[in-house]
């Protein structure tokens, strides 16, 4: 395996696991001990998508994918 491959590996993981955690506390913001509107929370989802879409754009745009 290559040294490119391996520290993709190794870091992407570790990214990856930051994120999720992170996506996972903005979701305890829906309980009871919070208050907001609708439009909000449609806001905050909006701007994670658009940070996902944005990523995979960047992935799709150098198309390096590795069989």
């Amino acid at each position: 395996m290559s040294e490119k491959r391996e520290k993709f590996l190794s870091m992407s993981g570790k990214r990856k696991e930051k994120a999720v955690k992170a996506i996972s506390t903005i979701g305890n913001l829906s309980t009871p001990a919070y208050e907001w509107e609708k439009a909000e929370v449609e806001q905050l989802l909006a701007d994670l998508q658009a940070e996902l879409d944005a990523v995979r754009g960047r992935f799709e745009r150098t198309r390096r994918w590795k069989a």
